[in-house]
């Protein structure tokens, strides 16, 4: 993938185990999976995450735990860099290109950074509630 942030959009995919179910398969951990995604996302891709499935189309619980571990991971994330100690919520956030630390909020609609954004404030209450 290399280190570099990419002029034009890309996209790549990756499985969780293979790109076929194999109950002997052991699956990328939620760690993994974040910090591929953030890597990815970070240099202007996409990733397809390929979540192998049994023959009736259901996943094993190994899959199921994965996939929501990363998700509450993303939450928890979310939660602490886009939602204020006000409970307002900010229009986005930038990050360092070294590291992801954050960097501060940025505002592409609104009055300001500071402003209260009401959508991502809905949002908010429809995801956190």
């Amino acid at each position: 993938m290399g280190n570099e942030i990419r002029k034009d959009p890309w996209q790549t995919d990756i499985c969780l185990g293979h790109w076929f179910y194999d109950v002997r398969a052991s699956y990328k951990g939620p760690r993994q999976v974040t910090d591929l995604l953030v890597d990815i996302v970070s240099k202007n891709g996409n990733l397809l995450l390929n979540i192998p499935q049994r023959p009736d189309g259901t996943i094993d619980d190994e899959c199921r735990y994965t996939l929501e571990k990363t998700a509450v991971m993303h939450a928890d994330h979310t939660l602490k860099t886009f939602i204020r100690p006000d409970g307002s919520v900010c229009h986005g956030y930038q990050f360092m290109e070294a590291g992801g630390v954050a960097a501060g909020e940025v505002n592409h609609c609104g009055y300001g950074v500071g402003s209260i954004w009401a959508r991502g404030l809905t949002w908010a209450i429809y995801g956190y509630a």
